[in-house]
């Protein structure tokens, strides 16, 4: 029993180092499908990003444990954004997603 209690106190933890980056992830996204003009579908949208559904929803539906791999908020906000350039895209995005994302690929720096 005292090793479901650690995990789970481990994936509180986790959750909440990023949680300002999530909710800024979750605010962009939700945002994106709501805007005027946008008829897209998550599914839609999966395809089109190349992120799956089922984490397209539960970054929707707040309900992630841990924040996506930078591969993945990469792709999605290159996707949302339209923009390819990992510099232009961390100017656009702001904090604190920008400096999850240098964290994460720390080669990117100058």
């Amino acid at each position: 029993m005292e090793k479901n209690t650690r995990s789970s106190e481990s994936s509180r933890q986790k959750a909440s180092l990023y949680s300002d980056e999530f909710d800024q992830l979750q605010q962009i996204l939700l945002d994106y499908l709501a805007g005027p003009g946008k008829n897209v579908s998550v599914y839609g949208l999966a395809k089109r990003c190349a992120v799956s559904e089922p984490t397209l929803r539960r970054i929707k539906k707040g309900k992630v444990k841990t924040l996506p791999y930078a591969t993945t908020v990469f792709a999605l906000l290159s996707y949302i954004l339209k923009e390819k350039d990992f510099r232009e895209l961390t100017k656009k995005v702001g904090e604190p997603l920008a400096s999850y994302l240098h964290e994460k690929f720390d080669y990117a720096k100058e």
